[in-house]
């Protein structure tokens, strides 16, 4: 309707100026067609100055430094008054008015321009006062300004105008002190354009409780928004879009309505509310989209379901976040690049669901509450800032599903509630769980894989507690070091690796019927028995058996080093130690020393030859050995 009416002010226009054969000035319009110029010069009028009274197609031109000066200023007085125009054009021309501004009091498709660094000055300015729509505001160029020393309304309260429209752009400039307001319906607000702002230093609501709807705030391409708190009403729409375009509210932003943040648009809040008694929707798109929340983010209503996403390389920053109301609420953060950092801790004090996929990133200092819901699939949730703790004991119980993506937390908890009894689970089918501590008592064993994908359980040190028992799944895999408490039954095809460099010790159980593995000079500690019916590798690394070991499979003794480790004199003898491999024949050779502790490689002679088939040690008593000046020995492997 705003494309219309703009084509219609446009050649109503074009024909006011061929058909108007007197163009001087009129103290008021009284009939159609009829237009003033106030050029160059100061036109003071005591009372209201009213273009189109009831009269249709009048037009005001304020310009070379021209200055209207009057009370209240209307445009468009009564219903009948529409289709009026006033000009304000060039630096230095100003229509003043020390009252209140009118753009279609009760008339319609009236139309406001201020260009080229012209100036409307007044106190509250209406924009569509009483039930009449389709009136235009253009503030354009840079320099031009519409400066309002209280409140601006597009549309009014309980309906009353409808499809007005307030459009700032390529550098113009509006100011307001008592707030802002877009009631009534289809009312709209554009700001486009670098340099472009509309500065409210007070609150701002895209839409009116008391009734209306469909009203839209749009910020593209540039331009800006700042005021104290922003908020948009159910069925409204708030658009910021492209780089350097930015919504900035010193307060709180709430919202019942839609906000999407695209294209490298910026929206900036001290804390947010998404959804009330009805539901909010928000989307964050496109790499350098953000929203930035300083404080508290919460999340939720007691109607339809509220949403947050965050895609394809957005971005949202807010502190302690929570999800409230009745209605479960939803927030979906997806594709690389894309991420959510919560400066504090995600908390659940109602029913809410977080799924993290494909490469997107949630942050948090802790996750915890009542309903936790949260599925990572291909993305990641990284909980070690501060305490770094995910809890799920909540009363009405509370899962995480891993399916393929990674989960990291200096803590992680899983329970069941000691008043309601709700059991939380932590279900891992694949992926990526590093933990610097494991707690579960739910009851059920904790199982690492779903058999057929892959999945690792890393210990980042600490203690892991299992109640009910760990079991390794086919494909799985727990590596690290730290203390597991509990059962742990290895599955054919998992794994359980030390190979930190450390201890991986095991308080409970173990049967091993896959692979027990220690590498980089780990230590496997078992003060529990063990049953092994697969394969115990200790070629990098060793284990300590402090209880029963049945050994039913096999085991890959560490690789012991090739080496001379002793040579003794006894007596008049040498006592020479070496060890090798068990199986390999080697050979000890002997050569006499020369002058200065020299001696020739090419005079070795073996004296003793050896198959080792017991152990890796083995010595060899050089008789009269200790008689020579200087001796030098060398053990050889014999193919």
């Amino acid at each position: 309707m705003k494309c219309r009416a703009s084509s219609a002010v446009i050649g109503i226009l074009v024909g006011a100026l061929g058909l108007s054969i007197d163009p001087t000035a009129h103290a008021q319009y009284t009939t159609n067609f009829q237009d003033t110029i106030i050029s160059g010069v100061t036109s003071n009028w005591s009372g209201s100055y009213i273009v189109g009274s009831n009269t249709f197609a009048d037009i005001l031109f304020v310009q070379n430094g021209g200055v209207l000066a009057d009370g209240n200023g209307y445009l468009g007085y009564e219903a009948s008054g529409s289709n009026n125009v006033a000009a304000i054009i060039g630096s230095g021309s100003v229509w003043s008015n020390a009252g209140s501004l009118y753009v279609g009091n009760s008339g319609a498709s009236n139309f406001l321009w201020i260009t080229a660094g012209a100036a409307v000055v007044d106190d509250i300015g209406f924009l569509g006062y009483s039930f009449c729509s389709d009136n235009e505001v253009l503030v354009s160029g840079q320099g031009s300004v519409w400066s309002n020393s209280g409140a601006v309304y597009v549309g009014y309260y309980f309906g009353r105008g409808n499809d007005n429209s307030l459009t700032i752009s390529e550098g113009g400039m509006v100011y307001s002190s008592g707030g802002a307001m877009l009631g009534g319906d289809g009312n709209a607000v554009v700001v486009t354009g670098s340099g472009s702002v509309w500065n409210n230093t007070g609150d701002i609501e895209v839409g009116s409780a008391d009734g209306g709807g469909n009203d839209s705030l749009t910020i593209a391409d540039g331009g800006a928004m700042y005021d104290g708190g922003g908020g948009i009403s159910v069925s409204c729409t708030v658009l910021v879009t492209g780089t350097g375009s930015v919504w900035s509210n010193s307060g709180t932003l709430y919202s019942e309505g839609t906000l999407t943040i695209a294209d490298g648009g910026a929206v900036y809040s001290s804390s947010g509310q998404l959804g009330d008694d009805l539901p909010a929707t928000v989307v964050v798109v496109g790499p350098g989209s953000v929203w930035r929340n300083t404080g508290t983010l919460a999340i939720g209503s007691f109607g339809s379901v509220t949403s947050l996403t965050i895609t394809n390389g957005g971005a949202v920053y807010s502190g302690n976040t929570s999800f409230d109301g009745l209605a479960a609420a939803q927030a979906l953060v997806t594709e690389a690049g894309s991420i959510w950092n919560i400066g504090g801790g995600l908390v659940w004090g109602g029913p809410g669901v977080v799924n993290i996929f494909n490469d997107g990133v949630v942050v948090a200092d802790s996750v915890e509450g009542d309903s936790i819901g949260m599925d990572v699939s291909g993305g990641g949730l990284y909980v070690t800032n501060g305490p770094g703790t995910i809890v799920l004991n909540g009363y009405y119980g509370g899962a995480i599903a891993l399916n393929g993506g990674t989960v990291t937390a200096n803590q992680l908890v899983v329970g069941t509630n000691s008043q309601s009894g709700n059991v939380s689970s932590f279900g891992f089918a694949s992926g990526l769980l590093t933990s610097g501590g494991t707690f579960v008592t739910n009851g059920n064993e904790f199982v690492v894989g779903d058999g057929t994908d892959a999945a690792t359980f890393h210990l980042a040190g600490g203690f892991h507690s299992f109640a009910d028992g760990l079991m390794v799944s086919n494909n799985a895999f727990v590596t690290g070091c730290g203390t597991i408490d509990g059962s742990v039954i290895v599955d054919p095809g998992g794994t359980v690796a030390a190979n930190c460099g450390g201890s991986l010790t095991f308080t409970g159980i173990v049967i091993n019927n896959g692979t027990l593995r220690a590498s980089n000079g780990s230590v496997l500690e078992f003060y529990g028995p063990v049953v092994n019916n697969g394969l115990i590798d200790l070629s990098g690394g060793m284990a300590i058996f402090h209880s029963v070991f049945i050994n039913n499979g096999s085991i890959i003794e560490p690789a012991p080093a090739f080496q001379i480790t002793g040579i003794v004199q006894q007596a008049t003898n040498i006592l020479i130690t070496w060890q090798t491999t068990p199986g390999e024949t080697n050979e000890l050779q002997v050569t006499p020393g020369g002058p200065g502790g020299t001696y020739s490689t090419n005079n070795f002679t073996p004296i003793f030859t050896v198959t080792n088939t017991i152990g890796t040690v083995t010595n060899y008593l050089d008789i009269g050995g200790a008689t020579n000046s200087s001796r030098y020995y060398r053990v050889r492997l014999v193919p």
